[in-house]
């Protein structure tokens, strides 16, 4: 994440949602947590507590850790996901989030 795109993050969640809103929020899970993303968010997000990686991705970050292959650890963490993870729910990478929100092209 660069300074610009966490800005252009922050924006979009700022003009989609109330202040209330943003308040409430103490957990963001993205593609691409970065030090740039945390700071710019904590602006409007007072009470944001953590910034992680989505779930789905911790998955691939095993795999590519282990030559790309499925392992026993990367099975167990499909079933551990496919179980809290409830079905519907679409993750999508920030980019695509900007894009739904309306936010400028990064």
């Amino acid at each position: 994440w660069s300074v610009k795109d966490a800005f252009s993050c922050t924006e979009a969640c700022q003009r989609h949602m109330t202040p209330s809103q943003l308040q409430h929020v103490r957990h963001v899970a993205c593609d691409d947590p970065s030090e740039e993303l945390w700071t710019a968010l904590q602006v409007p997000m007072t009470s944001l507590q953590c910034l992680s990686l989505q779930p789905a991705h911790l998955i691939t970050a095993y795999e590519e850790a282990h030559r790309h292959e499925r392992t026993e650890g990367s099975t167990f963490l499909r079933k551990v996901h496919d179980k809290l993870i409830p079905r519907g729910v679409a993750l999508c990478t920030s980019k695509q989030l900007i894009a739904k929100l309306g936010g400028t092209d990064l």
